[in-house]
């Protein structure tokens, strides 16, 4: 029995899995503890996704390197200007 998911639906998990971060930061009181619990997600989606496409597991120094350019870019970027817009992240 094949274990991988269709390209389809990891593309679909893929924009899904930003907006979920979102949903459940919302409602996490105060910036860092708002970053930490993101930070966390966004790493176990990471990890999840290399084991689905059957990468091998070596954190190195590169890998961190990479993960955290592209966790800042993608934050300074795309969704604290999103966030900023929309006021999702702010907390109630």
């Amino acid at each position: 029995m094949p274990t991988e998911l269709p390209g389809g639906l990891l593309s679909l998990l893929g924009f899904l899995a930003p907006i979920i971060i979102q949903l459940v930061t919302r409602y996490v009181p105060g910036k860092l503890p708002r970053y930490l619990v993101a930070l966390f997600l966004s790493g176990v989606t990471g990890v999840a996704a290399m084991a689905m496409g059957g990468y091998g597991w070596k954190i190195d120094v590169t890998f961190l390197v990479y993960w955290y350019t592209f966790a800042q870019i993608a934050f300074h970027l795309v969704w604290q200007p999103l966030t900023k817009l929309t006021g999702v992240l702010v907390a109630k």
